[in-house]
């Protein structure tokens, strides 16, 4: 076993080959939406504010508004769950129940072939066969569901669930709190590459979402099929990767600071046709493309950005004013 340690979320307890490859996505929501393993599957946020996680530290889970809500974060072929194994795990609290479901996550578009899986919890009309309020659930193909069957939701308290599957075994496991609650067969897993995986909402099979009221905090996806004993761990707050969070190299030299329509980078980091990112002090963050040795930041709200660029295997960090 490996134990890195990071200053900032906890930590995840798994093999040494698992941290290695297993781990594909972290969200430990300390202040943003960033994937802590490094693999760059960073949250677009959209509506999602900071809020109070489940040990009372403020800015450290997202909450949201149970209306049009979500975290984008996006469609790398290392998040699909379709032709692997899986485990989803995640904390969440509801302020209200859905009227049909509130999705954790979920890369379904909402067109009639209804491709894609979608990882939620069980509102107070749910259709599914046997779906009660607050039964963890899963839809991967339509008319293909499958429920928990039990129910440890409650209102206004955190849980940590868990969703796990075998791919070869076509085999679903549910957890809360670390423990099994239920499982069964699962088979006709679909999925569209070009289709983007979301946190907190979802298109329905009709015009429709499923949005989810609450709180999230501590998104972990692995493209392996974990363990009982490795949930536990892993609810435990005790998930050690081979991952630490991402260190950057400070950024200097970035004018006119403050900008309103473009920021020229220094000349080593000038490179046409790089990507940066751009991060407000919410963790919202965009893309632009450097071109003749500046970005344009005009479209930007006004506010203090964070400004990463990736040079020479580096990421370099700085920061400008945009009025």
């Amino acid at each position: 076993m490996i134990r890195l340690s990071s200053l900032v979320f906890s930590f995840l307890l798994i093999s040494a080959a698992q941290a290695q490859s297993c781990l594909v996505a972290f969200y430990p929501f300390t202040g943003n939406a960033i994937d802590a393993t490094g693999n760059g599957n960073d949250g677009l946020v959209v509506g999602p504010t900071l809020a109070v996680d489940r040990n009372g530290n403020p800015g450290q889970a997202y909450q949201f508004d149970g209306v049009n809500d979500f975290i984008d974060i996006g469609n790398a072929a290392m998040l699909g769950r379709a032709s692997t194994d899986f485990t989803v795990a995640a904390w969440v609290r509801f302020d209200s129940w859905s009227v049909v479901r509130a999705t954790i996550i979920t890369n379904r578009d909402g067109s009639t072939d209804t491709t894609g899986t979608n990882i939620a919890v069980a509102g107070t009309d749910d259709p599914g066969p046997g779906y009660d309020v607050g039964e963890l659930n899963i839809t991967c193909a339509s008319p293909v569901l499958l429920c928990s069957d039990v129910s440890l939701m409650n209102l206004g308290v955190w849980r940590h669930v868990a969703v796990t599957y075998d791919h070869d075994a076509q085999w679903i496991t549910f957890y809360y709190d670390g423990q099994v609650v239920d499982s069964g067969t699962l088979v006709n897993f679909m999925e569209k590459p070009t289709v983007h995986h979301m946190l907190g909402t979802a298109a329905s099979e009709g015009s429709g979402t499923y949005p989810l009221h609450g709180r999230l905090d501590e998104v972990a996806l692995f493209n392996c099929l974990l363990t009982p004993a490795e949930v536990l761990d892993v609810y435990n707050g005790s998930i050690t990767t081979s991952m630490a969070e991402p260190s950057y190299a400070p950024l200097q030299g970035l004018y006119p600071d403050p900008a309103t329509d473009e920021v020229f980078l220094p000349a080593n980091l000038a490179v046409d046709g790089t990507t940066v990112q751009l991060v407000d002090m919410s963790g919202r963050h965009t893309t632009a493309t450097v071109n003749n040795g500046r970005v344009q930041v005009g479209s930007l709200s006004s506010g203090v950005y964070l400004l990463r660029i990736r040079n020479q295997g580096q990421v370099f960090q700085g920061r400008f004013q945009k009025l």
